[in-house]
């Protein structure tokens, strides 16, 4: 377990529940950081298949550079980082991508994070899981991560949470 304060890491119970939002919010209140932003995707047997990442075979690390297509890392640069990343990892190669990345990242960097995975590899300065009303297919390893939390947002309406945690980030 990596211990370090430089990591803010954003999870959801499911998919479309505000992460993405909270992220580019985070990035917004601390722009005046050199902001690194990464997205995490684990390729989990079984789990929810990300076909247009099906040919990665241990893992692959993006830099995102082109502004023009609709993705999160895009979104985030445009929030403010002035690096956006996105890892695709195999469930057995987390730990390799994860060293790969953080040989990316400078001593003062500020680094957010979308992922669950991660949070099983990195003690961060916040740890925050989003959910919203209504979602039923949650993450069923979601549940383990609940005790580590230091923010659970049940939906991105809690204003004064979110307040609370831009101002816990910077």
């Amino acid at each position: 377990m990596i211990d370090d304060s430089r990591f803010i890491i954003v999870a959801g119970t499911a998919r479309n529940v505000g992460k993405t939002t909270l992220v580019c919010d985070i990035i917004r209140e601390n722009s005046k950081k050199n902001i690194i932003a990464l997205k995490f995707i684990t390729l989990k047997s079984g789990g929810f298949k990300h076909q247009h990442h099906s040919d990665v075979e241990t893992y692959s690390i993006i830099q995102e550079n082109d502004l023009s297509v609709e993705k999160d890392t895009v979104k985030m640069l445009k929030a403010g980082a002035n690096q956006s990343f996105l890892i695709i990892s195999k469930e057995e190669y987390i730990g390799e991508a994860l060293f790969q990345f953080m040989n990316l990242v400078r001593a003062d960097d500020f680094v957010i994070v979308e992922s669950a995975t991660l949070r099983n590899f990195i003690e961060p300065k916040l740890f925050i899981i989003v959910d919203r009303n209504g979602v039923e297919s949650k993450k069923e390893y979601i549940k383990e991560l609940l005790p580590l939390a230091d923010y659970f947002l049940e939906d991105l309406s809690q204003k004064e949470m979110i307040n609370e945690i831009l101002m816990a980030s910077r």
